[in-house]
């Protein structure tokens, strides 16, 4: 299932944290993505959010255990893919910010094209974005001999 939300905020930090409860206030839908797999982790979380009065069930989901394994979008941010850390299983989310703290996206790359693509991840695949864009719009031509 491919769940939206206005926001993926990436780390567990008190930043991280402040920066949620802003966005809670604020009305957005947001997924916090916790690196860590500890409950403690988690549980600080939410134990922060109750006490800030900015606890919304509805309005903030929590996934521990995870990492950023791409982000994309045309004209900005568009969808945020998530990679479990222990199954490597993606999952894909519907969101128009995201917002990092900590390491939470390490090893990965972000790039803003002229023409308004947006990625980040792997230098893998940015290597193949930034071609497939290339051939895409014209600017390189491939020959096979």
């Amino acid at each position: 299932m491919t769940r939206t939300v206005d926001l993926v905020i990436v780390g567990a930090d008190e930043a991280a944290i402040g920066a949620t409860i802003a966005a809670l206030r604020e009305g957005k839908r947001v997924l916090v993505v916790i690196r860590q797999a500890q409950a403690e982790v988690t549980r600080h979380l939410r134990h922060s959010l109750r006490q800030a009065g900015a606890w919304a069930p509805g309005q903030v989901s929590v996934v521990s255990g995870a990492e950023v394994a791409c982000v994309d979008g045309v004209n900005g941010i568009e969808a945020v893919v998530l990679r479990d850390i222990g199954t490597g299983r993606l999952t894909g989310v519907n969101a128009s910010a995201l917002a990092k703290y900590g390491d939470g996206m390490k090893g990965l790359i972000m790039l803003t094209l002229a023409s308004g693509v947006f990625f980040a991840g792997p230098v893998t695949q940015l290597v193949q974005v930034v071609l497939m864009t290339m051939l895409h719009v014209g600017l390189m031509m491939l020959s096979v001999l």
